[in-house]
């Protein structure tokens, strides 16, 4: 299995049968199969002339709070799931969606105990909550039949790719850093050894 990051296909090669891809860069990858993931697309439209930032998403702040097109917060107005771009403050001020099944559950719990302490006579408690960020680590998982994959972080942010354990061609794992510190890391295999470098994952590391 390989991962070319920040490339894209500009040719599909061959006649009656793929045979490989010309990557943008020159590269050619031999394959007889080929699968595209083209992603999704959020449903937004219903917010339209609301004053809702709805750019390929519902732009939202360290709190979850949904934002005007000016980039001010609404009071009372949250957005969580799939159609959410928040920002990752561990790593950069880009608000991004993070479409993985455990962000709208750290979503929700966030919303919840905002709204429920707002509610309350506790106005300590809720200036508390407000000030803690929303900073999740980004994660996926697939099972490709026998090919297990995870991952943590952002490895888009990584400008410097190692491989930390196993070998090419078999289970391994690779961390992604950028300025020394890891943004990012990705196992084939060896699921317990990723698991154990994710507290590392965007420690100390300072967007530019």
């Amino acid at each position: 299995m390989i991962f070319r990051n920040n490339t894209r296909i500009a040719r599909i090669l061959g006649d009656d049968r793929i045979t490989g891809v010309e990557l943008d860069n020159g590269d050619v990858l031999e394959c007889d199969v080929l699968i595209e993931a083209v992603g999704s697309l959020p449903n937004v439209e219903f917010l339209e002339g609301n004053d809702i930032d709805i750019e390929s998403g519902v732009h939202v702040n360290a709190t979850l709070h949904a934002l005007r097109t000016d980039g001010t917060p609404w009071a009372d107005v949250y957005a969580i799931g799939d159609v959410a771009r928040f920002p990752i403050p561990q790593f950069d001020p880009t608000t991004r969606r993070v479409e993985h099944w455990n962000i709208p559950t750290e979503m929700a719990r966030k919303v919840g105990r905002l709204i429920a302490l707002s509610r309350g006579a506790d106005a300590d408690a809720h200036a508390a909550e407000v000030a803690k960020v929303f900073a999740p680590i980004p994660s996926f998982w697939s099972d490709q039949f026998e090919v297990s994959l995870l991952s943590y972080g952002l490895l888009d942010q990584g400008d410097d790719i190692r491989l930390l354990e196993g070998e090419v061609g078999g289970n391994c794992l690779y961390g992604y850093y950028r300025d020394g510190t890891m943004v990012g890391v990705c196992g084939i295999g060896m699921r317990q050894r990723v698991m154990s470098y994710r507290s590392q994952v965007g420690l100390n590391f300072e967007p530019e």
